[in-house]
């Protein structure tokens, strides 16, 4: 019921409430994830098929294959979309609830831009879409809840409590990453966060990644009851939302991290509009001659410049380079852009928050390979050793 109420108020602001259609083409998708099966609920299923596929590309990007996209030029359409594919997920009764949800229930809004494009070049290089992630979690059971399960009620409910304990992990690793190491730790101990570990957490790699590339936002609705014999399961909610309730707080021993020079978040207004003009000039050369990066970023800091929507800033680098010319700028400077931020968040630190130095990263990396391959040449003496001894 959540779930279906949250995209129901999607559809009205995304379409201003009057069903009106909306400059940029907008898509919606839907399907359901049970344990590492994924089923698309728009499409009509097909026996034997491969379902749903979630992987990585080449350049780290999620991709999903064999799911179906369908346009919703206004509200009505979306929400018809809506209803059909709630319709089609599954449930079944239990001692608890009668429709309790059997899967994780995923549903994609992706909206265009609304540029426009004058060219198949334009298009290659203009903004990437946005899109909403919009994930209903089934809930996890306990044995006791559980105890007159049949065998395929009973595998459901592992397969969801498996995946819920996967994302517990990616939680708390996430929020692990976003701490200083601790005393006595190596500066690059950086803990593993294991959203590969399930197609859920894979799909939410963005939410996990400290190295994302584009600007992302989640938001948690926890659903908790009144009912005293519920406490258990409210406490367990609260604990899965607990640590992304607020950011992770960066001291070191001597209270706040230093400042990183290289961070473009901490640059002011004139820092941001010099290292725009540079990157365009870089970038365009003498067709950027007569750039005005005030134009772009009128007053604007480096903080505000970095939550600059990616779409916005094409639109204001584009009013001045139009074009194809104008595209592949925007792209390449946005791009720098976010490798710079990129950088910031990874940046190594001592254990007290101070910042390592290029010399002294170098000088991790040539440790750490020659760790490595002593590591390796003793392995190899291992392996001999046990082939002489016929082991």
């Amino acid at each position: 019921h959540i779930k279906g109420g949250l995209l129901r108020r999607v559809a009205s602001d995304l379409y201003g409430g009057g069903g009106g259609a909306r400059r940029g083409r907008v898509s919606f998708s839907y399907f359901e994830v049970l344990g590492n099966v994924c089923a698309d609920c728009l499409a009509a299923p097909i026996k034997g098929g491969p379902g749903v596929v979630i992987g990585e590309g080449m350049d780290g990007s999620v991709i999903t294959r064999n799911l179906s996209e369908h346009p919703a030029p206004d509200a009505a359409t979306l929400l018809s979309l809506i209803q059909v594919a709630q319709s089609r997920r599954s449930t079944a009764p239990t001692e608890r609830n009668a429709t309790s949800s059997r899967s994780h229930g995923v549903g994609i809004i992706t909206i265009g831009s609304s540029l426009t494009a004058d060219d198949e070049e334009e298009d290659v290089y203009g903004p990437r879409p946005g899109v909403l992630y919009v994930i209903d979690l089934a809930g996890s059971e306990r044995s006791a809840d559980s105890a007159n399960h049949s065998k395929e009620r009973m595998d459901e409910t592992k397969a969801v409590n498996l995946s819920l304990m996967s994302l517990k992990e990616c939680i708390r690793a996430r929020t692990l990453a976003a701490k200083p190491p601790p005393p006595g730790g190596a500066p690059n101990a950086r803990p593993h966060v294991p959203y590969r570990r399930s197609k859920l957490t894979m799909l939410m790699k963005d939410v996990f990644d400290i190295e994302c590339t584009r600007m992302c936002s989640t938001v948690v609705v926890a659903c908790v009851s009144p009912v005293a014999r519920d406490a258990a399961h409210t406490v367990n909610t609260l604990q899965y939302a607990a640590p992304l309730r607020v950011a992770a707080g960066k001291k070191g021993a001597g209270g706040n991290l230093p400042v990183d020079p290289k961070d473009p978040v901490l640059w002011s207004h004139e820092v941001a509009r010099d290292w725009l003009a540079q990157q365009a000039a870089a970038a365009g050369g003498k067709y950027a001659a007569a750039f005005d990066a005030e134009a772009v970023v009128p007053r604007l800091t480096g903080r505000e410049l970095c939550t600059l929507p990616e779409p916005e800033f094409h639109r204001r680098v584009r009013a001045q380079l139009p074009g194809p010319m104008g595209a592949s700028v925007a792209s390449k400077v946005y791009g720098a852009l976010w490798a710079l931020i990129v950088d910031a968040k990874t940046r190594r630190r001592r254990p007290d928050g101070s910042i390592l130095t290029d010399e002294e990263e170098a000088q991790e990396v040539r440790q750490a390979e020659e760790a490595l391959a002593a590591r390796a040449a003793l392995w190899a003496e291992r392996d001999k050793a046990m082939t002489r001894r016929g082991l």
